[in-house]
């Protein structure tokens, strides 16, 4: 009898022992070319950008529902964006983070075909459910830091964290959520300092828009996305890009919003270590992860207390605002001048 798990030993019927290879996900996925539509039969179209569409489709063969992103060779840029998450997206294995299937290639596009998560873009179903306690709100935070922590280790910045890229695998179940687009994202060395200003203004990090940063720049999003998640507003807002930024490197984070009477102090310390504007003094994703907040929050007197209901109001005016304001700094071609970051 074999015995196959996690531990890199197992027992032969023979009584002997073995050492096994860790199989890598990458062997299994395949990269394809000819028409996809023999393959899958695609019943909708799910979303779309300057980068292409993203449609709903069935494998013909076993049923199963999938998501297809579509990309035209013949735009260079996000071209180069697309391989580069495909790469990435090719060695990940996590139950947090989207799997890509396989992928497909024509003269002039490009198929990424990845699980389906039906339950959509997470703070949507916030609002749309209009129930959220702190221990819902840490459940759905500790799998996003359970996600970035694995990233971390395995020397990968998402550089794109934000509300908009964390989905629900089911609908009405926050018990399951995945990080997608890794567009972004950059394979690092050890102690890889990165200057290039990718990101999304609203969650960028300080040292992002200063041209000097390391992994950490991810918890700092995070940090936001949390601080959102719990006032329904950001914590460095603005009318235009310029004054979002501007508020970034400058702003003073505060909790005076009557919607942060009721919120425990454990998640106030929790964005404050977050969002410290020293990165070096700034939390890792592993010990965010470890927080009490998160750890523990199933224990304390305050995980059941309902969130304040203007923060859904808040939640869903911040997000009809983002959908005018979905661009990214990735277009940037170059950093802050000097005499905006004082």
């Amino acid at each position: 009898m074999v015995q196959a798990n996690s531990g890199t030993r197992v027992n032969t019927t023979q009584g002997s022992e073995v050492n096994m290879m860790r199989l890598d996900r990458s062997w299994f996925i395949q990269s394809r070319t000819g028409n996809i539509k023999d393959q899958y039969f695609f019943e909708k179209k799910l979303g779309s950008g300057g980068y292409g569409a993203v449609y709903l489709a069935m494998n013909k063969q076993t049923g199963e529902k999938v998501a297809v992103k579509a990309m035209q060779k013949g735009k260079i840029q996000d071209y180069e964006s697309f391989k580069n998450e495909i790469n990435i997206l090719i060695g990940l294995d996590h139950p947090n983070i989207i799997k890509l299937h396989e992928t497909w290639e024509t003269e002039r596009i490009c198929f990424l075909v990845t699980e389906l998560c039906e339950g959509g873009e997470l703070f949507f179903h916030i609002t749309k459910r209009k129930h959220l306690t702190e221990a819902q709100a840490a459940l759905i935070m500790r799998q996003a830091f359970y996600a970035l922590n694995y990233l971390h280790t395995n020397r990968i910045c998402h550089r794109d964290i934000k509300p908009e890229n964390f989905l629900l695998y089911k609908e009405d179940d926050d018990s399951h959520v995945k990080l997608i687009d890794f567009g972004l994202a950059k394979k690092v060395g050890s102690n890889e300092v990165m200057n290039a200003p990718n990101g999304t203004p609203y969650y960028i990090a300080p040292e992002v828009l200063k041209g000097s940063y390391t992994t950490t720049c991810d918890n700092w999003s995070m940090g936001i996305v949390l601080y959102i998640m719990l006032s329904g507003k950001p914590p460095f807002g603005g009318k235009t890009n310029k004054e979002i930024i501007d508020n970034v490197l400058r702003g003073n984070l505060a909790f005076t919003n009557p919607v942060w009477e009721n919120i425990s102090a454990q998640a106030k310390d929790l964005i404050s270590k977050l969002l410290n504007r020293q990165a070096d003094e700034r939390l890792t994703a592993e010990e965010a992860y470890n927080h009490p907040w998160l750890a523990e929050q199933r224990e304390r007197e305050f995980a059941d207390v309902q969130i304040s209901s203007d923060v859904f109001t808040n939640m869903q005016t911040y997000m009809d605002s983002v959908q005018l304001k979905r661009t990214t700094l990735s277009l940037i071609a170059s950093r802050i001048p000097e005499d905006q970051i004082q």
